[in-house]
C-alpha cells in the first residue's frame, strides 16, 4: 500500500475473477479499514483502485483524472461525500456515483440521488450487489459513449 498527498494506491491481490477488469474505480473513504476492504474486493475482481481518503481529495481527484465509477462514502472528514457529489456535478462531472452509507432509511437514499448520486448503497455492501452494481453503470457508460 501507498501513501502520497493523502491518496493511497493499494497493489493487486491475486485475482478471484475477473468481471471488473481494467475498470478503473475511485473509492472516496475515510476509514482504513474499510479502504482496505472494498480495495480488496475490487482488485480481486480486476479493478485499479484508488482512494481518496476524504471529500475534498475525491473532488480534485475525479477531476484530474478518469474513473470508471466512483464510490463515495457518505460520511468523511473535510468535505462529506454528499458536498463533495455536489461540487462534482456542479463542475460538470458527467460519470458514475454510487453513494455508500451506514444509512438505510428512504430519506438517506433520496438525499444521496437529490445530490447527485446515481446510486445509494447502504454498508456493510453485500459484495454480489456492489458489483453488479458497478458493472451496470459503468456498461451503461460505455454503451453511451458509443453511440
Amino acid at each position: 500500500m501507498h501513501n502520497t498527498n493523502g491518496h493511497v494506491d493499494i497493489q493487486r491481490s491475486p485475482n478471484i475473477s475477473d468481471e471488473l477488469e481494467g475498470l478503473n474505480i475511485l473509492v472516496a473513504e475515510d476509514t482504513p479499514d474499510n479502504q482496505f476492504l472494498i480495495t480488496r474486493l475490487l482488485t480481486r475482481r480486476g479493478a485499479h483502485v484508488r482512494i481518496a481518503e476524504n471529500g475534498r481529495i475525491a473532488v480534485d481527484e475525479a477531476l484530474a483524472n478518469s474513473y470508471d465509477i466512483i464510490l463515495m462514502d457518505v460520511q468523511m472528514p473535510q468535505l462529506d461525500g454528499h458536498c463533495a457529489t455536489r461540487e462534482l456535478r456542479q463542475r460538470g462531472y458527467e460519470g458514475s456515483i454510487v453513494a455508500l452509507s451506514a444509512h438505510a432509511m428512504k430519506e438517506a437514499r433520496a438525499l444521496s440521488l437529490a445530490v447527485g448520486c446515481d446510486e445509494h448503497l447502504t454498508k456493510p455492501v453485500d459484495v454480489k450487489h456492489l458489483v453488479s452494481v458497478i458493472k451496470d453503470y459503468t456498461s451503461r457508460a460505455r454503451d453511451s459513449s458509443l453511440h
